[in-house]
């Protein structure tokens, strides 16, 4: 018989925050009834997570502040839009992973699409973020004294956009959670709430919160349809992540386990809704069939015995691993499909989000022995880390300051440190080192100013609210200039109440050797620009984005552009690529394009040409109803 608790005798011993979470409890429970007395067995659910095979997410909270369909805007195009019979983004995927036994599954989606959005971006080769870190991030942020095992898409994509996630070597994931072997509070309480530190696993080490952090843009709810997210995949090609509620029979059945398959039953009536889980859409067919199984898992058929199937699915990306749930999926290991019918009915929440607002590859932390910016080159190695002073090549010409000096707070003007070359010679190559600390380095700008006047802004407001910048600042912007001369290095802080010190810096010059700096631009170079320029709807002036281009060698065969251009509908724009006052070329016709970002081999037009100089990349909108964006260009241009 099960009793309503009122009045409550404990039979200690229980830890401190045991019994205020249970007095807590307890207080919304007061209504008249009998008294009962209750043993510390009772109070604490002695089994750990780790008896439960994927831990789902508690359905109390699996809908908590989500919009209604009704409050957002739709992301359906044009009416007579047509989307391809099947579409997949594979090829931006990293490998599948496995949560083990806790309920992380939040933070596998959300770190899935940050690094997708990497690999697409070519912002790092192989992105492998913290799901450990961003699990704990989120429960850190929110300030939980106790939790349970769930989260939110919302809360755990506003963590990464707003405080960044490390890479994985910083803080590896575990598989297995928290229990009394590892903390005596470890344990549950009425089956379900224990220390957040515990859910996490610990707190972070100090090496993964001092570490170069990566980001997520902003992100935001969609609404839970089919025709919703397939419209949204076709006009931005990024991910869905979404939460729905697993049916045990459904997921569970044998054919389902083995290939990912996740049809609905015909009829729902008594069907074991386990919990909620997040996954990652990453594409569609609308030609597959899958058998549907009823509500205890047996494979339905017609009268005449024949199968009966749900038609049209959505490709996702599970985080249970390769080798158990979806192993034989037809797409990829790991990988499920989830009928049309069965998202409609069990999805509770679709959430999408923004590239990271950098472009171009994250700058390696010199001498930590990881591969920060995973492009397979460690430290001295990489060429970010060529004016770190223990990468110093002999014979390079080099300034060094090493000592305290203050920042100064809510002033444009900031520091400004000299740095004196005393050899002369044409600039092949130039890297600044800075390290410093300050209370929250988004307020930082670093800026190099040669002799000469001319300068370049090397960081601009990033990295939120880190406490520390240790990094080397490799730049083309001064190439084929002398090198001799007094430098500048410009540290400003143009915000309020955060302060800090400059500590190191350290200029270091490559100079060539002959009157010529031919030799110093062989290899390909990657310059970028990025912003947010709105595109005029169905208007014939368009919008420009600009790249400046420093002097030196000449364009060869193999190089190439890639743009970035937010749009709903791109077959409303014509894209043109030109080097200011030189040759120019249509890149997209209107009507062509079937998406808002893409690749560009320079033609033959451009070959032999010095690049130094502006170019343009223009968009039109020549439709109306339809409004965008130009996010990014990159110039990958092969020198000599």
């Amino acid at each position: 018989m099960r009793h309503e608790i009122c009045s409550i005798s404990l039979v200690l011993p229980l830890s401190r925050w045991q019994r205020t979470l249970l007095l807590c409890l307890i207080a919304t429970q007061l209504v008249g009834c009998a008294a009962k007395t209750i043993s510390r067995d009772e109070v604490l659910d002695s089994d750990s997570i780790n008896d439960e095979s994927h831990v789902l997410l508690p359905l109390d909270g699996i809908e908590q502040d989500v919009p209604s369909d009704d409050s957002l805007p739709s992301e359906v195009g044009k009416e007579d839009a047509v989307l391809p019979t099947r579409f997949d983004m594979l090829a931006t995927q990293s490998p599948v992973r496995d949560q083990g036994d806790r309920g992380t599954c939040v933070a596998f989606a959300v770190s899935a699409l940050a690094e997708h959005f990497h690999r697409k971006l070519n912002l790092l080769a192989s992105p492998d973020f913290s799901e450990q870190y961003l699990y704990w991030l989120t429960h850190d942020r929110a300030d939980d004294s106790w939790a349970v095992a769930s989260s939110q898409l919302r809360s755990e994509m506003n963590a990464m956009n707003e405080y960044g996630v490390p890479l994985e070597p910083y803080w590896p994931y575990e598989t297995q959670p928290w229990t009394v072997a590892n903390d005596p509070e470890c344990v549950k309480v009425f089956g379900r709430f224990m220390p957040a530190y515990c859910l996490t696993n610990g707190q972070a080490p100090q090496a993964s919160t001092a570490a170069l952090k990566y980001f997520l843009g902003e992100s935001r709810n969609i609404r839970r349809s089919t025709i919703e997210i397939k419209s949204y995949i076709a006009a931005h090609e990024d991910p869905v992540a979404i939460v729905v509620k697993v049916a045990h029979p459904i997921w569970d059945a044998p054919t389902n386990y083995r290939y990912g398959y996740v049809p609905l039953s015909s009829s729902t009536d008594g069907l074991d809704i386990g919990g909620g889980h997040a996954v990652l859409i990453v594409g569609w067919d609308d030609t597959v069939e899958i058998q549907r199984v009823d509500v205890h898992g047996t494979p339905e058929v017609d009268s005449r015995g024949f199968p009966i199937v749900d038609r049209g699915a959505f490709l996702f990306r599970n985080s249970w691993g390769t080798s158990g749930w979806g192993r034989q999926n037809p797409y990829r290991a790991g990988y499920g499909l989830m009928s049309y019918r069965y998202f409609d009915e069990m999805g509770a929440t679709a959430r999408v989000a923004d590239a990271p607002q950098s472009w171009g590859p994250e700058r390696e932390i010199c001498g930590n022995g990881i591969d920060d910016n995973a492009n397979g080159q460690v430290d001295c190695d990489d060429s970010g880390c060529a004016s770190f002073p223990s990468c110093v090549p002999a014979g390079v010409s080099s300034a060094t300051f090493t000592g305290n000096l203050t920042i100064p707070d809510n002033d444009a003007q900031g520091l400004i440190a000299p740095l004196s070359i005393g050899d002369t010679g044409t600039l092949a190559y130039v890297s600044l080192y800075v390290g410093l600390t300050h209370s929250y380095v988004g307020d930082v700008q670093i800026e190099l100013v040669h002799p000469s006047g001319i300068r370049t802004l090397l960081r601009d407001h990033v990295g939120r609210n880190a406490s520390s910048i240790a990094q080397a600042f490799p730049t083309t912007a001064f190439n084929g200039l002398d090198a001799h001369g007094d430098w500048q290095v410009i540290v400003r802080d143009d915000s309020l109440y955060n302060t800090g010190r400059v500590t190191n810096l350290n200029l270091v010059v490559g100079r060539c050797v002959a009157t010529s700096c031919a030799a110093a631009h062989h290899g390909v170079h990657t310059y970028t620009s990025n912003g947010s320029v709105a595109i005029p709807d169905d208007d014939t002036r368009g919008a420009s984005l600009d790249i400046s281009i420093p002097p030196g060698g000449v364009i060869l065969p193999g190089s190439s552009l890639v743009y970035r251009v937010q749009h709903p509908y791109p077959g409303d724009l014509r894209i043109v690529l030109e080097k200011v006052g030189g040759p120019s070329v249509q890149v997209v016709a209107f009507g062509a394009a079937t998406s808002a970002a893409g690749s560009f081999v320079l033609p033959q037009q451009f070959l032999e040409m010095s690049p130094m100089g502006t170019w343009r990349l223009s968009v039109y909108d020549l439709a109306a109803q339809d409004e965008g964006n130009i996010v990014g260009l990159a110039l990958i241009l092969n020198r000599q």
